[in-house]
């Protein structure tokens, strides 16, 4: 009667017959274990344990004990335990599927990444190729800074299970991480189909209507949220987000700590209250509030890595960087950790930046006589992160005549190969060269209010330039340089949201700032001098009329005082420096390493 009762989803009933059959038989291993599958199903794992462990003692071999076992030790935080229950029951019958997606879960609570892919993969070749495992096979890709296999893998959740509403949300977010504006609205519009009249649906459409510059539409769809559901600190937090985009950070500071009164446990929105503004001496007792998180039993890695964060940029703040750089350092290691695996190949990129150099030629240029698009609409900043890509942007974009697109991950999702889009690895074009030079440009036009340029602000396209110039010869570049140390540190300094694969060790930092030097020396000798401009963030910031005037020169636009004046740009900005780009052009950053100087290790090289 109470399996049957199981069967049916009724688990009072299930856990009242089993206390009838414990009362007849105390030890019986069927009744112990049904009832404390019951109490799981309940989402009460705490009092399952001991029923499912006096179970395992009378029946060592019992394969669902030791997988539901395995289950409520998750469930209860024990992670560790968790994977050595659920590898028992692997042993016991290992060709079921449901042990390997459970320990697979298992190994992410556990934050190990790599393990839980390959028991994810093993359940999948099992039969479980479902929806969850998909997703979770996401997470640990995402740990992994795997973010190609990440979106796979969503993609293929919400085509199995399109009803899945968190798929959708993780999709969206992971498009966003990757520069896919569109995929995102789309995964975000997904969402809020599923529950359109739902707090958490009407969070998804301001998110959507954000990424459209609906920003509007995206706060009045977040106070219907905040209306719905007064005390979620989701819809607080994302009010908070989109306030700082527009410069709001009084206001942004409010939903924030709104937010933090009704998750304190975050440490996400401890961070955020950080890059609101400077620290004084005020904050001391939220830093102190902050180190006591950290010390805390069983925090996750994303808590570790927020508040490291945090603490260290108010430490830079009130001067003490011997502690700023304890917790940069930690927050580099958990970043490490994050990872799982090292990517990066130093061999690998150094052979791509020659193959690029030993490709484009003046040769190959002056061979390539046909343009794909006589368009001057592409403005392409590029440089390494944490060069003044954003600064550069703020001042184009005040021009009447430029919008500004952001980082757009068009050419990088594009590039095929170590050359890139549009050329094979003998450097011949190929035939879908018109067709990408015209996708790029729908994508630019779509960005802006009728403005006839566009900037693209994505830094990395330094390794496509050649590319660009084939598709767009009247295209301009800007490429910002910055002081090597100040760039350097600040690359490693700076909270991303997903691991990359070289920003988070001293070493390989220096290394491709060194190559990226190398690519640009060559693209200076190689393009037209009316094409690529190199823009130096010290001179900018020491005499910005003088510098903004050259720019916007170069770009062919006539002159606008509002150029001069980019902390006012009141267009939504995405960037880990949103506070310091609303503040005007400022000097602060110029040498700022010298603070650091007995931290830098092998920054000191450059």
């Amino acid at each position: 009667m109470a399996e049957a009762a199981f069967r049916a989803g009724n688990f009072d009933e299930v856990r009242r017959l089993c206390d009838q059959v414990l009362g007849i038989d105390p030890r019986s291993v069927s009744a112990l274990a049904l009832k404390g599958i019951a109490l799981v199903r309940q989402d009460r794992p705490s009092e399952a344990l001991e029923l499912l462990r006096t179970a395992n003692s009378l029946a060592p071999q019992a394969f669902e004990v030791w997988l539901w076992l395995g289950i409520s030790q998750r469930l209860t935080g024990d992670p560790a335990g968790s994977v050595k229950s659920l590898a028992r029951a692997g042993q016991l019958v290992p060709q079921n599927g449901a042990v390997w997606q459970q320990m697979g879960v298992s190994y992410l609570d556990a934050r190990n990444p790599v393990k839980a892919v390959e028991s994810l993969r093993r359940a999948a070749q099992l039969g479980r190729d479902d929806a969850e495992n998909n997703h979770q096979l996401a997470i640990a890709f995402q740990l992994l800074g795997d973010g190609q296999q990440v979106l796979h893998h969503l993609r293929r959740a919400t085509s199995l299970d399109p009803e899945r509403f968190e798929s959708w949300v993780t999709r969206g977010n992971a498009c966003l991480e990757q520069a896919l504006r569109d995929e995102a609205v789309e995964c975000f519009g997904s969402a809020h189909a599923l529950e359109p009249a739902s707090a958490r649906g009407h969070i998804q459409l301001a998110r959507k209507l954000r990424e459209q510059g609906d920003l509007d539409g995206a706060r009045a769809a977040l106070q219907a949220s905040i209306e719905l559901e007064p005390d979620s600190p989701d819809a607080h937090e994302l009010a908070s987000n989109l306030l700082q985009q527009l410069g709001r950070f009084d206001e942004a500071g409010a939903s924030l700590d709104r937010a933090i009164s009704l998750a304190p446990e975050r440490g996400r929105l401890w961070f955020s209250r950080t890059v609101c503004r400077r620290a004084t001496e005020e904050d001391r007792e939220n830093m102190a509030q902050m180190e006591a998180m950290l010390k805390r039993p069983g925090v996750s890695i994303d808590d570790q890595r927020n508040l490291h964060y945090g603490l260290a940029k108010w430490y830079a703040d009130l001067k003490e960087d011997r502690d700023a750089m304890k917790h940069y350092e930690a927050a580099n290691k958990v970043m490490r950790q994050m990872q799982g695996r090292d990517k990066f190949d130093r061999k690998v990129h150094t052979r791509e930046i020659d193959l690029k150099i030993s490709t484009f030629t003046p040769e190959f240029f002056e061979a390539d006589t046909t343009p794909s698009s006589d368009s001057d609409r592409p403005i392409l900043i590029v440089g390494m992160i944490r060069s003044g890509t954003t600064l550069v942007e703020q001042i184009l974009s005040c021009h009447p005549l430029v919008a500004a697109g952001g980082e757009l991950g068009f050419w990088l999702e594009r590039s095929r190969g170590g050359i890139g889009p549009m050329i094979d690895r003998s450097g011949k074009a190929l035939s879908n060269m018109k067709e990408t030079a015209q996708e790029y440009l729908q994508l630019l036009e779509g960005l802006g209010d009728g403005q006839p340029r566009t900037t693209d602000k994505m830094p990395h396209n330094y390794l496509y330039l050649g590319n660009v110039h084939m598709a767009f010869p009247r295209a301009k570049f800007v490429f910002c340089r910055r002081n090597p140390i100040d760039n350097c540190f600040s690359i490693y300094t700076t909270p991303y949201r997903a691991p990359l694969d070289f920003a988070h060790d001293k070493g390989k930092i220096a290394f491709c700032y060194r190559e990226h030097l190398r690519l640009m020396d060559h693209w200076k000798a190689v393009l037209p001098e009316d094409v690529l401009l190199e823009v130096s963030y010290e001179e900018l910031v020491a005499n910005p009329e003088e510098g903004t005037r050259r720019l916007i020169e170069f770009c062919g636009l006539p002159w606008d005082e509002a150029c001069l004046s980019p902390h006012a740009n009141s267009r939504a900005v995405k960037t880990p420096s949103l506070w310091q780009v609303r503040q005007p052009v400022y000097t602060t950053s110029v040498e700022k390493w010298r603070r650091f100087e007995p931290w830098l290790g092998e920054f000191l090289s450059l």
